[in-house]
């Protein structure tokens, strides 16, 4: 058994400026205020738009990031519907030696480590048993840890972003999702205007 740090990245998103740039042009239809658009413009635009809470203007950009997480923040995780999701599956992957994410709560050297690492080790030899004796994957898994790794791929437009921290790194949420939420939040953070305020309630507060 393999004990594992969770991670996120941003797998795939526009130029920062440019993202500002589409909202403004696709925005500015309602208004048909396109001949307005400038080489500046469009930071006051998605600033009005985010303070006028017109935020379905931010839909038409979007993010897409990868995770190392464990099964319990995998489902935390989905529970936005308005995102596209890929994830590795427990039952068609068949582990020689399973890994797990630490709880981040949980301190190394103490009996409660202990116990949660023991408890794992011994998940991880009763999965290994059951495939050495012909159980399929699939039912092999009903044994393994919420703990167990898995990795994901999720695209979320730029309002349900929005939407998915003011959640997630909320203090009333999982220790472990507000870690994600606030690491995706700081990568994203490089984008203009957009996640400003966000990024001052929950970062820099």
């Amino acid at each position: 058994m393999k004990v594992v740090l969770p991670s996120v990245k941003i797998e795939k998103m526009n130029e920062p400026v440019a993202i500002l740039k589409n909202i403004e042009n696709a925005g500015r239809i309602c208004y048909q205020s396109t001949h307005k658009i400038t080489q500046e413009s469009c930071y006051k635009f998605v600033g009005d738009i985010i303070a006028r809470k017109h935020e379905a203007v931010l839909e038409h950009e979007s993010i897409t990031w990868r995770a190392v997480v464990d099964r319990g923040i995998l489902g935390e995780v989905t529970r936005h519907r308005i995102a596209a999701f890929c994830a590795e599956s427990s039952r068609y992957v068949k582990y020689d030696d399973i890994e797990v994410i630490k709880p981040i709560q949980l301190q190394e050297n103490t009996t409660e480590y202990a116990v949660w690492h023991d408890t794992c080790k011994r998940a991880g030899q009763a999965y290994k048993h059951l495939i050495e004796h012909g159980v399929s994957p699939q039912n092999a898994r009903s044994v393994l840890p919420m703990c167990l790794k898995t990795e994901l791929v999720c695209t979320m437009n730029l309002r349900e972003l929005r939407h998915f921290f003011e959640l997630r790194c909320a203090s009333g949420a999982h220790p472990d999702m507000i870690w994600l939420a606030k690491e995706l939040l700081k990568q994203v953070a490089v984008i203009p205007v957009v996640f400003d305020d966000i990024y001052q309630k929950f970062i820099v507060t």
